[in-house]
């Protein structure tokens, strides 16, 4: 998540488009920080509040 920020706002707009929920989009993340690293989660919820639509409703 950390290093693939473009791959992760496309996958991000892709889960709005079919109807997941900023929460929902907030906890997939969030239990990424097992695998990930913790780091790498905050830099998928910076990414998350950057997405077009989403805005800053995520965190």
């Amino acid at each position: 998540m950390g290093n693939a920020a473009p791959q992760l706002k496309v996958h991000i707009e892709a889960g709005l488009n079919v109807g997941l929920s900023r929460d929902e989009i907030t906890e997939i993340i969030m239990q990424m920080a097992v695998y990930a690293g913790f780091p790498a989660a905050l830099n998928g919820t910076k990414i998350a509040c950057t997405s077009s639509r989403s805005g800053c409703g995520f965190v």
